[in-house]
């Protein structure tokens, strides 16, 4: 009974830093908004992925579902990003629109996580 609690343990552990992680790297983070160019449009389908961690002496697998990701590339400050928009964004804009995105960056992974677009008349 001892290594099962044990094996608790570290996944409570575990699964506290992975939530502090994401806090960090998510909470109060201020919207911004640039001119982007719309290079190339795409949809990731929803799917899962199995890793593996240890817990204990055994290895257990951890299976995560990614959802459904309607992904713009966009030009943006001379470089290329990605940002995950809305599919009723995705579905109004064509390669080589150019728009006002709404957005935030993520502090540790610095991806982009698009809210909206805005309109040409909005501060």
């Amino acid at each position: 009974m001892g290594g099962l609690w044990k094996s608790l343990a570290i996944l409570g552990i575990v699964l506290a830093v992975v939530a502090l992680y994401h806090l960090i790297d998510r909470i109060g983070l201020p919207e911004r908004r640039a001119r982007v160019v719309v290079r190339e449009k795409f949809f990731r389908e929803a799917h899962s992925t199995t890793t593996y961690s240890r817990v204990g002496n055994a290895m257990r697998p951890v299976i995560t579902e990614h959802p459904d990701e309607w992904v713009l590339k966009v030009e943006m400050g001379g470089s290329v990003a990605e940002a995950t928009v809305p599919q009723d964004i995705f579905n109004r804009l064509a390669p080589g629109d150019s728009v006002i995105l709404i957005y935030t960056q993520r502090r540790l992974l610095r991806s982009i996580e698009a809210s909206g677009i805005a309109s040409e008349d909005t501060p």
